[in-house]
């Protein structure tokens, strides 16, 4: 009996953490999820393969799940007020070419003069919050991580050097 009553509480934390998760991750965020036109989809497919790890798999995982917005969700994110326009790109659970073990794989993509370039390469968690701080005329991130054994979020917090985000907690 006491062992059932532990499961079901720890199930019901993680149930409440990740709820949690998901509010604060949008909660007080300036982003909006958008559908980019076809050309622009096209155009970070083809950017978010190259920078891909594993290019041939990205890519054949993209089209098998039926292109990049299917793979991914895209948010319109504000983290500068230069002339680009930064993008959070999320994978989606029913894709295994942008979804970790459990959580999202997350980039932000900034487009300037119709060119995508990856200025964050994030990887998998359970949120992204956009700081108020700003670091060479980029606001901060930080992100999130559930830990399963002890039950806490881990943040970490990534600051812009000038070409691209670097997570400044990590050694």
């Amino acid at each position: 009996m006491g062992t059932y009553r532990n499961s079901t509480l720890r199930a019901f934390k993680v149930a409440v953490l990740s709820l949690t998760l998901m509010l604060l991750t949008t909660y007080g965020q300036t982003s909006t999820t958008v559908r980019l036109p076809p050309s622009l989809g096209t155009k970070l497919g083809q950017q978010m393969t190259s920078d891909a790890h594993d290019p041939t798999f990205f890519e054949e995982c993209v089209r098998k799940s039926g292109g990049i917005q299917k793979t991914v969700d895209i948010e319109l994110v504000k983290l500068s007020a230069a002339t680009g326009k930064q993008y959070l790109v999320s994978g989606k659970a029913n894709s295994g070419c942008a979804y970790g073990a459990r959580s999202p794989i997350r980039w932000i993509y900034e487009l300037k003069n119709g060119e995508f370039s990856l200025i964050a390469d994030i990887g998998a968690c359970d949120s992204v919050l956009i700081s108020s701080r700003k670091r060479n005329g980029y606001r901060e991130i930080r992100v999130g991580s559930y830990s399963l054994p002890d039950g806490r979020v881990n943040y970490v917090t990534f600051s812009y050097n000038g070409s691209e985000f670097k997570c400044r907690d990590c050694q």
